[in-house]
């Protein structure tokens, strides 16, 4: 069910028109940033996972019905390198795992906590299907956005080498 904030943004599950739309969003917001090693996605990446169904998408649209900030999460299939392990969960609790395994914002809509409204959103939704974990990754420097997830209730359970050797915290938070 759509929400609107008290600032006039629209949050909802993204129509699967907007995806190329999203693409161009989260790659316009690594390429903007000042370590996009922060961000280990690619246009190939991108075209991989987000049309597949175990992906959902969260947008927020500003007054202009533009598309601001997106929210993609996904169940991790198949279930190997899973992100439960590194977090500590029994195997048995893997199946019960989403990530938020992606989160953009445009310049114009920094400062209004889209990325923490719209994992808000997403955990609603998630948790309304069965989830009851949810795990993501953050550069360990990347303190924007381990503010954001840390506010959101998540708390960092390791920090391990992942996508090719990268440092991450491996967040995670039950709902």
């Amino acid at each position: 069910m759509p929400q609107t904030t008290e600032d006039g943004y629209l949050l909802r599950q993204a129509n699967p028109d907007h995806i190329p739309l999203i693409i161009a969003l989260i790659l316009k917001t690594k390429s903007e940033m000042d370590h996009p090693d922060w961000f280990a996605v690619d246009e190939a990446y991108l075209q991989q996972t987000l049309y597949k169904k175990n992906a959902w998408i969260f947008e927020a649209t500003d007054r202009l019905q533009e598309i601001t900030a997106a929210v993609v999460a996904l169940y991790p299939v198949p279930l190997t390198d899973h992100l439960g392990q590194d977090a500590g969960l029994p195997e048995t609790e893997w199946d019960k795992v989403a990530y938020i395994d992606l989160a953009a914002t445009r310049p114009e809509g920094r400062g209004h906590r889209l990325q923490f409204r719209l994992m808000r959103y997403a955990e609603q939704f998630l948790s309304k299907i069965g989830t009851a974990y949810l795990l993501c990754t953050v550069h360990p420097d990347n303190q924007p956005s381990r503010r954001s997830i840390e506010k959101a209730g998540f708390s960092c359970q390791t920090i391990v080498k992942k996508y090719g050797g990268l440092p991450r915290c491996i967040y995670m938070k039950k709902i």
